[in-house]
């Protein structure tokens, strides 16, 4: 009887060698129909121990990026489908159009202490982009109050313009009759005149109750980090401990698509995680990698005044200033 060469020799190459190979979750290689793999069974990070990205709904919260995940789409039950905590109550409102949660806090504190209460919950003091949103948020929270209440909005330059802390342009407004007149440095509250939401503007250590806005992270499909953006005005230093509390750091880029992607998340300067200690020309990440330097505005770094910290700017470049310039951020969790 005469034999293949197949069955005599047993080549390598006439066995069927994918019904062999299985792919091995968990090894820290991307194998077959594997989303990702880093190695560990740890269900609280991007990668899932079944080898899949993270994802709101999947029941596992991502530390540091979800505040719940109860593995549904329900927006009713106290965790959202972008799982965040937003009890639809007395107190807080999940405004479904945008999936942003705001809550709001009676105690009566300066509109500085209101940002410093917000941010610390990785939250902003309330914008809003159209009346249609504000007139939803105050008849769910506020409920047609003539007491004033903080709202995201200031002069922060001292001229007269008052603009939203997230730097998008107002595109509308609710001034009561007069307002905001000839105050500078003020601050804006919200009130009801009876018939219409009114804005009014304060001076900024009056002591008001106050309305925050949490979104949920932006995650970026490049490398599935995820990006939180805070309209606080902070240090350097006070940004950087402020992402580290949640277990985050100020945001790096690596690529011009990360740069990109980042430089959209926010309209106005906001730090990153990049900084030169000694002035020395010798940039490195809070990560401790070396960044790209092809990212700087023309002109830049020029260390003027001491500068070490870097901020994206509205021309989407990078700029060095002094560390202790206020700044919104944007907090990166891989």
């Amino acid at each position: 009887m005469r034999h293949s060469a197949c069955l005599v020799l047993l080549l390598p190459s006439c066995l069927d060698w994918s019904s062999l190979y299985r792919a091995q979750c968990g090894n820290g290689v991307v194998e077959l129909s594997e989303e990702c793999d880093d190695g560990n069974a740890n269900d609280e990070d991007a990668c899932l121990s079944s080898c899949k990205w993270a994802r709101c709904g999947d029941a596992h919260v991502r530390a540091g990026v979800e505040d719940c995940d109860d593995g549904n789409q329900d927006n009713t039950d106290g965790c959202s489908d972008q799982c965040l905590s937003c009890a639809s109550g007395s107190e807080s409102f999940l405004f479904e159009e945008s999936g942003y949660c705001f809550s709001r806090y009676d105690e009566q504190v300066s509109w500085t202490t209101a940002e410093t209460r917000c941010d610390a919950d990785h939250a902003s003091l309330s914008t809003y982009v159209n009346s249609h949103e504000a007139l939803a948020v105050e008849t769910a929270l506020l409920g047609g109050t003539t007491t004033p209440t903080w709202i995201g909005m200031r002069d922060a330059t001292g001229t007269g313009t008052y603009a939203w802390v997230s730097a998008e342009p107002a595109q509308w407004s609710e001034w009561a009759t007069g307002e905001p007149g000839a105050r500078l440095d003020g601050c804006v509250a919200q009130t009801h005149n009876g018939k219409n939401i009114v804005w009014s503007a304060f001076n900024c250590a009056d002591a008001h109750g106050f309305v925050c806005e949490k979104s949920a992270p932006a995650i970026w499909p490049g490398n599935h980090h995820a990006y939180s953006t805070l309209f606080a005005r902070l240090s350097w230093q006070g940004a950087r401990a402020s992402c580290e509390r949640t277990g985050a750091h100020l945001v790096t880029i690596a690529s011009a698509a990360e740069q990109a992607f980042v430089a959209g998340l926010a309209a106005g300067d906001f730090w990153i995680g990049a900084y030169d200690e000694n002035q020395d020309g010798a940039f490195e990440w809070v990560t401790g990698e070396p960044p790209d330097l092809s990212f700087f505005a023309p002109g830049e770094p020029d260390h003027k005044d001491g500068a070490q910290c870097f901020v994206l700017g509205v021309d989407d470049g990078w700029h060095d200033r002094p560390c202790t310039d206020l700044n919104a951020y944007v907090c990166e969790v891989e």
